[in-house]
């Protein structure tokens, strides 16, 4: 059974605010912003050996600020999870985020990670092996507008790494 649902967090939201007369550097004038956005997240578990799952994002702002000057950025994001299940107490996943934006200077980034799990009932183990940051990105990086401003914050990453797990129930 295919499930289309919408992204309750992102759904079709359309923000505008009135010009209002503001000074800014030594300027009086009128500012004016203007900000879109919309979600979706796709769920198909029609298969008893696949799962899928697709979010994606969108948001776009738009700033005329005193003096004239326009600014408009938009971003998006998509992430894409599907797990596999070839035999039973076998699995394999697969998790991809991927971030476009039209900010300058920043590029488009992608992040996928991998994973196996072998499950061992009479043992009751999961033995699991995992590739996180399978591309090896050194750093993830966000940039945010606002009327007056772009911030950027970004976290340092942990180089690729394999990692082979158990996990016990008792």
């Amino acid at each position: 059974m295919m499930r289309l649902r919408e992204n309750g967090k992102k759904n079709e939201v359309i923000e505008m605010r009135r010009a209002n007369k503001e000074l800014l550097n030594s300027i009086l004038g009128q500012r004016r912003q203007v900000s879109y956005g919309t979600g979706l997240e796709v769920i198909n578990s029609s298969l008893s050996e696949l799962s899928v799952t697709y979010k994606m994002g969108w948001n776009r702002w738009d700033n005329e600020l005193i003096g004239g000057i326009r600014n408009r950025v938009a971003n998006q994001t998509h992430g894409l999870d599907v797990a596999f299940f070839p035999w039973e107490a076998h699995s394999l996943m697969a998790n991809g985020a991927y971030y476009l934006t039209d900010l300058p200077g920043l590029d488009n980034q992608l992040f996928i990670d991998g994973t196996y799990r072998w499950t061992v009932s009479k043992w009751k183990i999961d033995i699991e092996a995992s590739c996180i940051n399978l591309l090896n990105n050194n750093r993830y990086i966000r940039r945010s507008n606002s009327d007056y401003a772009v911030t950027e914050s970004y976290f340092d990453l942990r180089p690729r790494q394999f990692l082979l797990s158990t996990r016990f129930k008792f």
